[in-house]
């Protein structure tokens, strides 16, 4: 077998196919083009999907379409986009030359200069020489990415290139064309207005019996399949050539690497992510020709069908349906989505099924559904506001004939559109030509197919005292007033009349309150909650629902109940767990109160992981009764997407405004604990992060962590780095946050005090990052490793760098080549490191703050995984810390100045922590070293 373990892979991604005979399912294609050209056809119009193999079509027509009379001139246009019709033509005629091997001395292909002044001497002089040469053979024109030309930048080209060709087709009888379509097929009308009497055919997905010629045949001798593992194939491939190629490469070089040439269907399951890493090029064609609500739509079609399969049944919601559960609210934009998507070929014909299983399972892991509804939100924003400075632009007249319109095509919410909708109001206060009520609004939106000029004038006869009646404050009425009033109505017309994507209903951040029932805006007040209101609204459950109704009215008896049955219809929100015992508490009187602060705008998994293990020990706590039975009560606060100084100071000033607080935990985010902290320094307030570990935080009196601090864990990785490793030469990858900026800080500072160099610093935020490209950089300035240092937005980026390296790695036929030590930040322990990156990651170690597989914390995380029916994060077990830290210091007389001195010169054991001692230094840190975790066996594991 030795022989077969150094064979090259016969499965081809990413190049064309130049042998015909592993070319699989386009015979009939082939034919159809003979035929087309044999009677006469003068435009073929060939379309598909990117990747379905159109180059390696390209590339074997000429010997597969067997005409001795016609030549073939293959031509991309791809690349002339921003170029005009002379520059195409002159590029087209050297193609020519150079396809044919024509002397260029004995015929000359036209100047763009000349071209400029008579683009037909192409035609009349050049074609005519061509035609002289080839004994009057017929010129086959092979037009690849024909609609590349279809975009904003190039619209009078494309015309301008179309009439041409349309112009010279007409009058010259051995001239055809052959116009590959590489996009999306719904810009198949424009070209068919060009060549109306074209031939048209789609570039499918390969049937049954060539999708399994394509899987057996490349391998055939070598690579057994069994029925079940062809068949896994196809469903995941759905046909498509480009995607059975890439699964049956992963599926080789598996076979290769365990010496097992029997495939099963085990096999290919084992191959997935492998595939799906291959694919990323390929894959992303179906995700970046897509607009917003596209996008949206195709991920909630993803969403679904996991719901669906994980609910074992047979036939998935329908998309839109899903999203109205995220406070999408179905419109004809979206509507139209889902249509796309079908004509795309990327959905089936009902609407909510991928027609590519691989393609869904990417999706799922690149493309999260609440990922991009926050893009859709952006879109409304954006476009609201744009629209709005076009209009401003505007001629009066115009504009003064838009007036009207401009009610019907306001989108909401978002403060930016707000603002929009406020600034248009303004306007319209100025001229004096508005609508006066809420009323007249929707009365003219219904009436919005009459004359605008009638419908002006029936609005201007309407008091403008009226407004009063839905003003905000009634003390005075003011301009503000009245743009608040009609800026509100004005969204309310555009969600009546379905204009535009946004969405009447959609539900406001859990740091902003609506205003007029359709504005969401910042409101530091609904940024707390004991028990009456939720942070996370897209998390269903009836019963959390009307406990906190119950618990607004003062029914405490009631919500304990409705929230323990919260509790016990999901067990793994925190949220409702810590308003049961708030419930609890608040019906027993006479309790403690701490506060949380999470941002549950931004990452709804890094709050309730923080929340998770405040909840766990509020829960031990009052389940012993309390202290003498005071029972501990918690204020969940939030600060937005944690990275808002402002906010976050905002939020602080409202928390301390509680007389009864003792003590906060948090924040999530260093910058927004920094910000927050003069906040509780004014009031003498404790501050315990579970999660802020910037070095520049240990400066406040106030201040206290569980979590080690980012000097503590760069000194950890370089120490190790230099002692263990023997590394002195690194390159670092770094993103541009508080955090990542700090820890890169530090170990730069220690691992240069002890000798070794960092040659290079590349930034993962950077758009133009080309992975493999920098780590062979840093191999050629002769880098050892590269310490990852993302912050949790940029950790796909540094997988890439970890791929890119592993690529790098196996790159070699016969041996390895020697590639980058990988070294980390805690921010790369996780499952998602495993599962995206794999193999890449093999040998990774990174510095964490907690590790639950360590001996001394396998009782507390057993415990917490009983609790949740999940295991948790470091981000749990600090948080669990910090808030065991409190209740460890409560006494029957604690206020604010006992628990901070408490604090000090607290102690406590492992009994009662999350597996470690938990004592502060006179700065405020946690005296507790970090622990080095390595990725063995695709798992992680202490490094000894």
């Amino acid at each position: 077998m030795a022989h077969l373990l150094s064979r090259r892979n016969p499965y081809i991604i990413g190049r064309p196919i130049d042998e015909p005979k592993l070319l699989f399912g386009r015979q009939d294609l082939f034919c159809f083009l003979e035929d087309n050209l044999s009677q006469g056809i003068k435009v073929t119009l060939l379309h598909g999907q990117r990747r379905i193999g159109k180059s390696s079509i390209i590339r074997n027509i000429p010997k597969y379409v067997k005409l001795e009379d016609f030549v073939f001139i293959p031509f991309n246009l791809e690349d002339y986009t921003r170029e005009n019709l002379s520059t195409i033509l002159a590029e087209l005629a050297k193609e020519i030359i150079e396809h044919l091997q024509i002397d260029a001395k004995k015929i000359k292909p036209p100047s763009i200069e000349d071209l400029d002044k008579d683009p037909y001497i192409f035609y009349s002089q050049f074609l005519t020489k061509i035609y002289d040469e080839l004994d009057s053979k017929k010129i086959v024109f092979l037009l690849d990415e024909f609609d590349a030309l279809i975009d904003k930048y190039s619209a009078s080209l494309l015309e301008k290139f179309f009439t041409y060709l349309h112009s010279i087709i007409e009058v010259e009888d051995k001239l055809f064309l052959i116009i590959f379509a590489g996009r999306q097929s719904a810009n198949m009308p424009n070209l068919l207005n060009y060549f109306q009497d074209a031939s048209t055919r789609e570039i499918g997905f390969l049937n049954e019996n060539s999708a399994t010629e394509l899987i057996t045949q490349p391998a055939q001798g070598i690579l057994e399949y069994e029925p079940g593992a062809i068949q896994a194939i196809i469903e995941l491939s759905a046909g498509h050539p480009y995607f059975i190629q890439v699964i049956c490469f992963a599926i080789f070089v598996r076979a290769r690497e365990l010496d097992e040439w029997h495939i099963n269907i085990k096999d290919i399951d084992n191959i997935v992510d492998k595939a799906i890493e291959n694919a990323e090029a390929g894959l992303a064609w179906f995700w970046d020709g897509l607009t917003i609500p596209e996008k949206v739509v195709f991920s909630a079609v993803a969403e679904s069908q996991k719901i669906a399969i994980e609910k074992s049944q047979i036939v998935p919601e329908n998309p839109l349906k899903l999203l109205k559960k995220y406070g999408v609210v179905k419109t004809e934009v979206l509507e139209q989505a889902v249509k796309e998507l079908v004509a795309y070929n990327f959905l089936y014909e009902t609407g909510n099924r991928i027609k590519i299983e691989l393609v869904r399972r990417w999706l799922l892991q690149r493309h999260p559904l609440r990922q991009e509804i926050k893009e859709l939100e952006k879109l409304n924003s954006e476009e609201s506001y744009s629209n709005y400075e076009a209009k401003k632009q505007l001629p009066a007249q115009e504009k003064k004939q838009n007036n009207l319109a401009n009610y019907n095509t306001t989108l909401a919410p978002s403060p930016k559109s707000f603002n929009y909708a406020l600034a248009v109001a303004e306007e319209y206060l100025h001229k004096e030509d508005y609508p006066t009520t809420l009323e007249n609004l929707q009365f003219s939106t219904q009436n919005k197919k009459r004359e605008p000029e009638i419908l002006e004038k029936e609005e201007k006869s309407r008091s403008i005292s009226k407004i009063q009646c839905y003003s905000p404050t009634k003390s005075r009425l003011s301009k503000s007033v009245h743009a608040v009033v009609i800026a509100g109505a004005m969204a309310i017309s555009a969600a009546i009349t379905g204009i535009g994507i946004s969405r009447l209903s959609t539900p406001c951040l859990a740091s902003e309150n609506k205003v007029l029932g359709v504005f969401c805006v910042d409101d530091p007040s609904v940024n707390l909650s004991n028990g009456d209101r939720t942070f996370f609204a897209i998390i269903n459950n009836a019963y959390r629902d009307q406990g906190i109704e119950s618990f607004k009215n003062g029914n405490y008896e009631a919500a304990v109940k409705l929230f323990r049955q919260a509790v016990q219809a999901d067990r793994t929100d925190p949220e409702v767990l810590i308003y049961y015992n708030n419930a609890l508490a608040r019906e027993k009187g006479n309790y403690f109160t701490l506060a949380v602060v999470v941002s549950a705008d931004n990452n709804t998994n890094f709050a309730q992981e923080i929340l998770r293990g405040v909840a766990q020990a509020q829960q031990e706590f009052n389940n012993k009764d309390g202290l003498n039975g005071r029972l501990l009560s918690i204020i969940i606060a939030n600060d937005g997407n944690g990275k808002e100084p402002e906010k976050a100071k905002q939020v602080a000033a409202e928390l301390v405004k509680t007389n009864s607080l003792l003590g906060v935990i948090g924040h999530n985010y260093s910058e927004a604990t920094k910000a927050a902290l003069t906040e509780y320094e004014n009031v003498g307030i404790s501050v315990i992060s579970p999660t802020s570990s910037n070095t520049s935080l240990h400066k406040s009196n106030v201040f206290f962590r569980t979590v080690p601090s980012d000097a503590a864990m760069g000194e950890k990785l370089a120490k190790y780095a230099i002692n263990n490793l023997n590394l002195t030469r690194v390159v670092i990858f770094k993103s541009t946050s508080f955090f990542s900026e700090s820890m890169t800080q530090e170990f730069q500072n220690n691992f240069e005090e002890l000798g070794g160099k960092i040659v290079r610093q590349i930034d993962l935020t950077e758009r133009t990052l080309n992975a493999q490209k920098e780590v062979k950089l840093s191999l050629a300035n002769q880098a050892q490793a590269a310490i990852l240092i993302p912050d949790r937005q940029y950790t796909d980026v540094a997988l890439d760098i970890a791929k890119a390296n592993n690529n790098i790695i196996n790159s070699s036929k016969n041996q390895k080549k020697p590639g980058l030590k990988l070294l980390g930040a805690n921010t790369l322990y996780s499952d998602e490191t495993l599962s995206k990156a794999g193999k890449a990651v093999e040998g990774l170690i990174a510095v964490v703050p907690w590790f639950r597989d360590a001996a001394q914390a396998k009782e507390y995380a057993q415990k917490a995984k009983k609790l949740w029916k999940s295991n948790v994060t470091w981000r749990t077990a600090s948080s669990y810390d910090a808030t065991q830290a409190f209740i460890q210091d409560l006494s029957s007389d604690s206020n604010r100045t006992t628990i901070l001195a408490s604090l000090e010169n607290a102690k406590f054991s492992v009994n009662e922590t999350s597996g470690y001692p938990l004592k502060f230094s006179d700065e405020g840190e946690r005296e507790t070293e970090p622990i080095l975790v390595q990725i063995k066996g695709g798992k992680f594991v202490a490094v000894p």
